[in-house]
């Protein structure tokens, strides 16, 4: 955003303070050379955005298609074990925090 602005002459401020601009755009009139440069410079840096993070998930996707497919149906040694509860319709009515078995 701020080589397109030093491109068009206008103050690289408006880069360092680009939320806070977008409120005195606001009141500037439509055909205002600094808001039109400084709407050009906006969607410069949007495009910049755009085109990283595109790259970065095209990277990601082609590093996903590398990855090798591992089995999640295998059993694991554990120390814990699932309890069945059983909740009866009077305790889920009344909220009450216990549970039966």
């Amino acid at each position: 955003m701020s080589a397109k602005l030093t491109s068009l002459g206008l103050p690289t401020s408006i880069a360092h303070s680009s939320e806070g601009f977008v409120a005195v755009m606001k009141t500037m009139a439509t055909d205002d050379p600094v808001r039109v440069g400084a709407l050009q410079a906006y969607v410069k840096g949007f495009h910049g955005v755009f085109i990283v993070m595109a790259c970065v998930s095209g990277t990601a996707l082609l590093a996903s298609l590398w990855i090798r497919t591992f089995s999640m149906d295998k059993s694991l040694e554990s120390s814990f074990k699932l309890e069945a509860r059983v909740v009866l319709k009077g305790d889920l009515e009344s909220g009450a925090s216990s549970c039966r078995s």
